[in-house]
């Protein structure tokens, strides 16, 4: 598996569940559906190991979530580039006046 990188974690307030957000470095949408399985079935293992470090009555069922923000954020950064683009070339005189 490749490195996953913990975007988000968000804990019930009765500390029953942690839903966990990833991305995967350098992979897309469709390896972060396997890798949700893979860290789902590995969920009990983890949930264990983190018993041990944690001093609470309690330690919250894993869930994992693939987070797709950081795959969207850069489509709309894209779309946006794309746009400004699309302003500067029908109407080459206005970023002149915008710069005075």
């Amino acid at each position: 598996m490749d490195m996953v990188t913990i975007q988000d974690v968000r804990v019930s307030r009765d500390l029953s569940f942690a839903d966990v957000y990833f991305t995967l470095l350098g992979q897309d949408a469709d390896a972060g559906t396997e890798a949700e399985a893979v860290l789902g079935g590995a969920a009990g293992f983890l949930r264990s190991a983190l018993a041990q470090t944690l001093n609470t009555r309690t330690t919250p069922r894993l869930r994992f979530h693939y987070d797709l923000t950081p795959e969207n954020a850069s489509r709309l950064s894209q779309l946006i580039d794309e746009a400004r683009a699309e302003d500067r070339a029908q109407s080459p005189d206005q970023d002149d006046q915008d710069h005075d």
